[in-house]
């Protein structure tokens, strides 16, 4: 089964629920992200997407704020980032897994390509303009 299909889905965010973060702009390398501890209930936010307060736990301290579940692909694919949350470690280790290990099934493998050609081409033209 494909890793990305384990990821947390709508039905899974409640109260109380921990999720576990993986980080992947691109789809070429993966890395875990932090742990996520809901306490809201998804929400439109001003037009902006789906939205959820959680408690996002750091090595020393813990963030109370709200996260995009659009941004961490919840609701399905959203075709700007690799980004995902899964309701255990060994699920987001096993999608970490898959993707630095070149592993993604071949319609995510052509996006991941495309994705990583587009991001190259906009940071250099940030680069010329001096945006970065």
């Amino acid at each position: 089964m494909n890793a990305f299909e384990k990821r947390a889905q709508l039905k899974d965010i409640k109260l109380g629920a921990i999720l576990y973060e993986v980080i992947s702009i691109t789809g070429e390398k993966a890395q875990m992200g932090r742990k996520h501890i809901i306490t809201g209930f998804p929400r439109e936010h001003r037009g902006l997407g789906l939205f959820v307060n959680g408690i996002t736990v750091y090595d020393d301290w813990e963030n109370k704020g709200q996260f995009s579940l659009d941004d961490r692909n919840v609701t399905g694919r959203n075709h700007y980032n690799f980004h995902a949350l899964f309701r255990s470690e060994a699920d987001a280790q096993a999608y970490v897994e898959q993707i630095n290990n070149d592993k993604l099934l071949p319609d995510d493998k052509q996006e991941s390509v495309e994705m990583t050609i587009r991001w190259k081409r906009d940071r250099a033209e940030d680069a010329i303009w001096g945006y970065m």
